[in-house]
């Protein structure tokens, strides 16, 4: 209770007995159709055709890739988000299978007259390969030597393979060479003739970099894979598990 010491006219506020009404989404759309890739949050979801609570635009295209030829959901969901939406599901339909081809990284020179020399590719098609290029520190007195730069393989994370002192030059350290014949993992094509290179030119652009899967093979996809169902949580069916959702965008 408060203290009055003194005579006058003083206000109290007293808690109201009803909470007050706070602002809420009356509009939350479900998107059902093709996105560019398929999320990889869920290990028991491996297709990812769950639905998924997106956010904003940038969660959208971490989790189902961006904008792609032939699909319309990133498009209208990009709309959604760009007029002012607020969250959404996506319920993404498989249109595509794997690739069995291998994925290709085509590798730049640090000279950029000389293209791109070499390219790599997978042993195995859809494999999560990186490569690492370091120039090495020139130790030889001869001006004419071709630098010298290590290539590390990494898969999944994790390095699996480490090639050292390799040129772009023919001889006996050509990366071609020698990564063909002791990698399981890779392998390497030289895409442009050196012989008239200047050699110290002859090196390639550090970095690291990470070899794309080839494109997804597209599958023909029936009416019945929109209906989806109620108990796999897969198409329209699988959305009953989203009570808030007042709109449903095919």
């Amino acid at each position: 209770m408060p203290s009055y010491l003194s005579p006058g006219v003083y206000v109290e506020e007293v808690p109201s007995g009803s909470a007050s009404l706070s602002a809420g989404a009356t509009a939350i759309p479900a998107f059902v159709g093709f996105t560019a890739k398929a999320p990889s949050d869920d290990a028991n979801d491996p297709d990812g055709t769950k639905p998924r609570l997106i956010a904003n635009w940038t969660a959208f295209v971490d989790t189902f890739g961006g904008f792609a030829e032939g699909i319309m959901l990133p498009l209208s969901v990009y709309g959604w988000f760009n007029n002012g939406g607020g969250v959404c599901y996506v319920s993404r339909i498989p249109n595509s299978t794997p690739s069995a081809d291998s994925g290709t990284l085509a590798l730049s020179a640090a000279d950029r007259a000389i293209g791109e020399p070499i390219e790599i590719s997978t042993v195995e098609a859809n494999a999560k390969i990186s490569v690492d290029i370091m120039p090495e520190a020139g130790d030889s007195d001869d001006d004419d030597a071709a630098p010298t730069f290590t290539l590390n393989v990494t898969e999944g994370g994790e390095d699996v393979e480490t090639f050292t002192g390799l040129t772009i030059t023919p001889g006996d350290t050509n990366v071609e060479s020698v990564v063909n014949a002791e990698s399981t993992k890779i392998r390497v094509a030289t895409k442009v003739d050196l012989s008239d290179v200047d050699v110290a030119l002859a090196s390639l652009q550090a970095g690291s970099y990470a070899i794309e899967p080839a494109t997804p093979d597209p599958i023909a996809v029936k009416g019945k894979a929109f209906t989806g169902s109620e108990v796999d949580r897969t198409g329209i069916n699988g959305l009953v598990i989203a009570d808030d959702v007042t709109m449903v965008m095919v």
